[in-house]
């Protein structure tokens, strides 16, 4: 799809005409309300993408029966929570009863794609001979790909090299000091996996990174982004062609959570708030660089992003 829109960019953009507009229907509000749960159901829409690969690759090739039944239920349940309408209408208030409900069919899906991928991967894995402890990481899309790679160092050592098997060099990581550690794996092929190997050692490693921080900016050789007191991004440079990509003149900073009132199904707003200033931190690793905005004045307050 981004090759079509950037080819039709790219020879038509001038012969399009361009119009801004915008009228929300007020049930849109429901993602802001359970902001969880959509944000949830937005990486489920990934995961079971990624588990019906693996499952038909775990069918194809090593004999494994398909799970149909179980992606089935996955997608009735699925339909069901971004069905707005959907209701029992058991009790008096409609709330009450509807929500809990459809939220329990979000998760009940959730459990059905983590029983695909898990089974699935189980069957490939076992397939793959290592030499040592180590991680493998699977790319089901068709093209190689070069990505952040998140998962859980319960089972690591307390000191450890995490070894690319191909190259043999050893690669920068972070600890994200949530029970969890991040790092980039290279040059994964399109629909295969490649491992990296997990090297004891007796000390923690040294590692040097290019993203570099002040109070108010973040950048690393590609970009450099610039932040405004309200924790909104004022700026983001392009360093390899100078092109500033943020408007200035936007009515609404980049990033900025707006929160309107309106009589219901009307449009004439009663009132528009956001955060007035934030309380921006920084932090900066071997891979990758944070600033979190916590909202401390304005109607806001208690915002982060």
């Amino acid at each position: 799809q981004t090759d079509f829109f950037e080819y039709i960019e790219e020879k038509y953009e001038d012969a399009i005409p361009h119009f801004y507009a915008g009228w929300e229907e007020y049930w849109t509000l429901g993602i802001g309300a359970f902001a969880l749960e959509s944000g949830y159901a937005k990486t489920l829409n990934s995961t079971l993408t990624n588990a019906e690969a693996m499952a038909t690759l775990s069918s194809s090739l090593f004999g494994k029966a398909y799970p149909k039944d179980t992606i089935t239920e996955y997608y009735d349940h699925m339909a069901v929570w971004y069905e707005h309408t959907y209701s029992h209408q058991k009790g008096d208030d409609y709330s009450n009863d509807i929500w809990p409900w459809t939220r329990s069919q979000l998760y009940s899906a959730g459990e059905k794609a983590g029983q695909v991928m898990d089974a699935s991967m189980s069957t490939i894995n076992g397939q793959i001979a290592t030499e040592c402890p180590s991680i493998v990481i699977h790319n089901t899309l068709t093209y190689e790909r070069t990505d952040l790679v998140t998962l859980s160092k319960a089972e690591l050592p307390d000191y450890f090299d995490i070894v690319d098997s191909v190259t043999k060099k050893a690669l920068a990581y972070q600890d994200n000091g949530d029970g969890t550690i991040s790092f980039v794996a290279p040059t994964v092929p399109g629909n295969g996996y490649k491992v990296f190997k997990i090297v004891e050692r007796e000390n923690a490693p040294t590692f040097t990174t290019t993203v570099k921080s002040t109070a108010d900016t973040l950048e690393n050789n590609y970009f450099k982004i610039t932040f405004a007191a309200n924790g909104t991004i004022r700026s983001i440079i392009d360093k390899e062609t100078g092109k500033e990509l943020v408007d200035p003149n936007a009515q609404y900073g980049f990033n900025q959570y707006v929160y309107m009132t309106s009589e219901h199904d009307a449009t004439d707003l009663i009132s528009s708030e956001s955060v007035s200033k934030a309380s921006l931190s920084t932090q900066v690793g071997p891979v990758y660089g944070t600033v979190t905005a916590d909202g401390c004045e304005g109607a806001a307050t208690g915002i982060r992003s």
